[in-house]
């Protein structure tokens, strides 16, 4: 029979697996975390910046990708507030 101390197992064998591997490659992942942020600091001067610039006055509004029409000019309330109003 199947029990949550079943599913406790397995995950602490998931989890002290992982954390072995990190210990076993730890100059690799200190080496990919390194490239990783030397690249995000470098790209941003090299390349400027990445990202897309909506103003409220933009004549070419049908353009836009269908994510911002979800809004349709209404203020987002957050996930919290939401729960609580129920």
């Amino acid at each position: 029979m199947w029990s949550q101390r079943n599913n406790n197992n397995y995950t602490q064998t998931g989890l002290l697996t992982a954390l072995s591997y990190f210990a076993d490659n730890n100059k690799l992942f200190l080496k990919n975390f390194y490239l990783k942020s030397k690249r995000s600091i470098v790209k941003p001067k090299v390349e400027g910046p990445a990202a897309y610039v909506l103003t409220a006055d933009d004549p070419s509004q049908a353009r836009r990708p269908s994510c911002c029409a979800c809004c349709s000019g209404r203020p987002l309330r957050s996930r919290a507030r939401r729960q609580r109003s129920r």
